[in-house]
């Protein structure tokens, strides 16, 4: 009788034990203490692999305004990266205040409205997904929007939200590593790589 006990205690820690691992294996990468020209980098890799409806997050360390950069896809036309500024949760205090920036300098948006009361949703843009300038243009918006709130300094963080795209429907562009469990199977090649160097090379 106590084996059986054990061994359903054992089942039970197994399963906790793997959930929490696939817990811990969907989390998102998040990059911190960049520079505004840092996040390029991020852009130019995540946005041609996002999958539909998936998003590039940036934040501030001084600031709880947040701008998402949100992938769309079409069979009819070409996909689109959308920078968006929500009218909703710690960006509601904010809202007005980049939509005034982003009217100073004279930057073409929409606004999406809400379907029943019509209010403001977000500020969107929309930008080509396939212009190799498009990178360049979103950090632009998003460093005009935290400039508006005030956070200037290099401490900017990004991660990805959602999935990319699976094969063979998969870009060219090298991926950095937007989850912990790809992080972790490239951080294993890396040292895998290192070591078969090291004795290839003795």
């Amino acid at each position: 009788m106590i084996y059986i006990a054990f061994g359903a205690l054992a089942v039970v820690a197994a399963l906790i034990t793997v959930a929490q691992f696939n817990l811990w294996a969907l989390r998102p990468v998040v990059y911190e203490n960049l520079a505004v020209q840092d996040l390029a980098t991020y852009v130019r890799s995540w946005a041609p692999w996002l999958a539909d409806r998936s998003r590039i997050v940036v934040g501030h360390t001084r600031t709880d305004a947040a701008i998402e950069l949100r992938k769309h896809r079409f069979a009819t036309e070409p996909d689109k990266i959308v920078f968006r500024v929500r009218n909703a949760d710690a960006n509601r205090k904010y809202f007005q205040t980049i939509q005034g920036a982003l009217d100073n300098a004279r930057v073409p948006y929409d606004v999406e409205l809400t379907p029943k009361r019509r209010q403001p949703r977000a500020i969107a843009v929309a930008l080509p997904a396939d212009d190799v300038h498009t990178p360049a243009a979103a950090i632009k918006l998003v460093e005009r929007a935290f400039d508006a709130v005030g956070a200037r300094e290099p401490s900017f963080h990004v991660y990805c939200e959602g999935q990319m795209r699976n094969a063979p429907d998969t870009p060219t562009v090298p991926l950095i590593p937007w989850r912990q469990d790809h992080a972790g199977g490239y951080r294993l090649g890396e040292t895998i790589g290192r070591a078969v160097k090291r004795i290839l090379g003795s």
